[in-house]
Order: structure tokens, then C-alpha cells, then sequence
């Protein structure tokens, strides 16, 4: 069966003042994410993970009275190939920013020969996660 939760909480330092706006790291709601250091992008081993699996965040956040959210296109994005894929929706209703994000990987197994194809994947995912939006006054 899948297993489903939800959860609200409260963090800082992801909202920074700018004049009068703020500066929100929206990227950063789906969590830690897989950093490869560099030595890591190429591999000859095979790739032996868990379980196929996916991922599926929706997350509704609040625009505040008197704010106008920008950069919401550059949190649209579809990565996807025979490994997996990385595709994350952003809409406003109202005053509410909403978004649908999944990270699925295909595969419990992958050949080492497709390695760079799950790295594009992997970049996607840390991609997102350092886009961040504005809340203009206004």
C-alpha cells in the first residue's frame, strides 16, 4: 500500500527581507535532495537502488496580503528519460501558490552505462530545489 502523511512545520531562515519584499526558497519545502561532488558524475559500477519508487510533494503556500508572487514559471519544469523524471508544476489560485511536484525512479537497477542518463535526473531534482520566488510588495 502507499504510504501517505502529511505535515506542517515551521523554518527559518528560508524567507530573507529585501527592502520591501521578500525572497523565498521555495525549492527548498521538498527537502534534502542527492548532492554528487564531482569525482561522483562518472561511475563504471551499476546502479543498485532499493526499489523503484516516486516521490509526489503537494504543497499549497500562503501569499501574504498586499504581495505579488514572481518567478513562478521558472518552478515549471519537466525532466524525464528511461531512469526516471523530475516534473513539478507551480500555479496561483488567489492568494495561494500551489505546487505538484514528482521525482519518480524507474528502476530498483540500472546499468552503469545509464548513469548519466540519472544524473540528469538527480540535477533536476537540485535544480529545483535552489529556485527561489519573490513576493513583491505592491
Amino acid at each position: 500500500p502507499d504510504f501517505v502523511y502529511s505535515t506542517q512545520f515551521t523554518v527559518e531562515g528560508w524567507v530573507k527581507r529585501g527592502g520591501n519584499n521578500y525572497i523565498i526558497d521555495i525549492g527548498k519545502l521538498i527537502g534534502g535532495q542527492l548532492q554528487l561532488k564531482p569525482a561522483q558524475l562518472e561511475r563504471s559500477v551499476d546502479v543498485y537502488m532499493p526499489c523503484s519508487r516516486t516521490f509526489e510533494y503537494n504543497i499549497s503556500f500562503e501569499i501574504p496580503q498586499g504581495y505579488k508572487a514572481e518567478g513562478l514559471d521558472k518552478l515549471v519544469i519537466n525532466a524525464a528519460n528511461e531512469t526516471g523524471s523530475f516534473v513539478s508544476e507551480a500555479r496561483q489560485e488567489g492568494n495561494i501558490l500551489k505546487l505538484k511536484i514528482a521525482r519518480v525512479y524507474t528502476n530498483a537497477f540500472e546499468p552503469a552505462g545509464k548513469w548519466p542518463r540519472l544524473v540528469e535526473i538527480i540535477n533536476a531534482v537540485n535544480d529545483f530545489q535552489n529556485k527561489k520566488i519573490l513576493l513583491r510588495k505592491g
